[in-house]
């Protein structure tokens, strides 16, 4: 069940970026595709999915901590 809610948790950019890895970055598309196995296909589609969806929560997680310094020494200075 925490696999489950892991995948969950990522879920939505897991839809957003799994098209991306079947139709549009050829090197990736033939990685998915290679072995003509469906079920291979789909657990490799799962898992370039999911390690895009933790890269992209890392990326927005810094770039909110940024935001937000950038936002406090802005107040500070009386911006």
């Amino acid at each position: 069940s925490k696999i489950l809610f892991f995948i969950g948790k990522n879920s939505t950019n897991m839809w957003l970026t799994h098209t991306f890895y079947c139709y549009y970055f050829y090197p990736f598309v033939k990685i998915v595709y290679g072995s003509r196995n469906a079920l291979v296909a789909f657990i490799t589609l799962v898992i370039l999915s999911l390690i895009t969806s933790i890269l992209i929560d890392i990326f927005w997680k810094y770039i909110s901590k940024l935001y937000n310094q950038i936002h406090m020494f802005l107040l500070s200075k009386g911006y």
